[in-house]
């Protein structure tokens, strides 16, 4: 299995929906430093979503993670942490100093679902902190990706205290279009398996080909983690051009 990044992403719509469900359904614990990138987008302390370091003070996430159903969170009572694979323990946290979404997501379909979050100051790179590679195509492989996060291994389970990882197989495009229907859109990847996948609370988090980061988790089809339905995420390269103009990686 590809130690790298691995893709989460289990639809909810935002809201009561992220609160209800949290972490990596199947998978593996990680060990220390083998997700340097991993962050959490934290609401009051608590986990809210998942999150990808790619430079010293720039996140990427779900744009759909900063809204409780049509409502936007308050940026003062949101947060990041960084840096450990134990939740809120031995890492490093910041306050968010700016979101920008991208301009063409849609709340109600989720679709173009990515955001960039800027932290308040940067991080200093350690063996456990470090930014990811990006994927700089759209991901058209197909193939493994491997998904991270803290989120629930099941509906009605509990958050991860440890970062858990897993495996899912792409989809070709003619299939993901199928399983999305209306909201396929350009930039979406679907994924799935039948040993693992995201939930709430993993949303935002990577998923990574290669040592690459080539998607961000966004949600699962019918909000069903945990089954036969596969998890949607953001292919980064499509959104490269975007990604790097809004914080300067490359």
């Amino acid at each position: 299995m590809n130690a790298f990044l691995s893709v989460l992403a289990t639809v909810a719509l935002f809201g009561s929906a992220l609160a209800a469900s949290n972490r990596v359904v199947g998978g593996e614990f990680a060990e220390r430093g083998q997700f340097p990138f991993q962050a959490a987008i934290t609401f009051r302390g608590q986990l809210r979503c998942g999150a990808v370091l790619v430079t010293e003070k720039f996140l990427l996430t779900t744009a759909s993670c900063f809204y409780d159903g049509d409502n936007q969170i308050p940026q003062q009572r949101l947060g990041a942490f960084l840096g450990s694979e134990r939740l809120m323990i031995a890492g490093v946290h910041r306050r968010i100093k700016a979101i920008t979404e991208h301009e063409n997501f849609e709340k109600a379909t989720l679709k173009n679902d990515l955001a960039i979050v800027e932290l308040n100051k940067p991080v200093e790179f350690t063996d456990a902190l470090g930014a990811a590679t990006l994927h700089e195509t759209a991901f058209s492989e197909g193939g493994p990706i491997t998904v991270a996060g803290w989120g629930r291994t099941a509906e009605l389970e509990n958050t991860s205290y440890k970062l858990k990882f897993g495996t899912l197989n792409v989809l070709s495009e003619a299939d993901c279009q199928t399983e999305l229907g209306d909201r396929y859109y350009q930039g979406a990847l679907c994924a799935k398996t039948e040993e693992a996948g995201v939930c709430v609370g993993d949303y935002g988090g990577p998923a990574v080909s290669d040592n690459a980061l080539v998607g961000i988790a966004s949600y699962t089809v019918d909000g069903a983690c945990g089954t036969d339905k596969p998890d949607v995420f953001v292919d980064v390269g499509y959104f490269y051009d975007f990604i790097k103009e809004h914080t300067g990686s490359a």
